[in-house]
Order: C-alpha cells, then structure tokens, then sequence
C-alpha cells in the first residue's frame, strides 16, 4: 500500500540491515498475536532465513525490543516523508 501511495520503496529510506530487521519484528509481533509466539509458514515465508525454528516458539529478547523502539522514529519519518510529498507523476 506504501509503495503504491508513493511510488517508492520503504526500504529505499532505511538501511538493508535496519529493514530485514524491521520486517522480522512485524512478523514476530503477528505471531504473538496470532500463534502464541510459535512461529508458522506465514513467518517463514516472510523470514526465509528463520526456517529452522518452524513449529517452535520465538524468544523475544530485550534487545531486540530496543533495537525495534530505536529504529520507529526513523520509520515513522519515512512513512510521512512517502505520503506528505509523493513523487510527481
């Protein structure tokens, strides 16, 4: 939906590192949500490098919640700077 409202990719605003991060955090809150912490084909499609824990339970660690609440600014900045100035068409 991002992309299609601004014409560019949000990973075009944040580092490769950063956004494979951010992506695997959206999916381990889904399995929370979802599926108890366990992690499913949905999770492993989305984070094909996670695989091996298919049927087992994601331990969220501190760190990683940090690291998550550290980088919302620079993702909120990036969504806002999509939809406020699209590109020209």
């Amino acid at each position: 939906m991002l992309l299609k409202a601004s014409g560019s990719p949000l990973s075009a605003s944040l580092s490769p590192d950063d956004y494979t991060f951010l992506i695997r955090m959206f999916q381990v809150r889904h399995i929370y949500e979802h599926n108890a912490g366990v992690v499913d084909e949905h999770f492993c499609r989305k984070v094909p490098n996670m695989g091996f824990m298919r049927g087992r339970r994601y331990r969220l660690e501190r760190g990683e919640v940090s690291r998550f609440l550290e980088l919302l600014p620079s993702l909120a900045s990036a969504v806002i700077a999509r939809l406020v100035n699209p590109p020209a068409t």
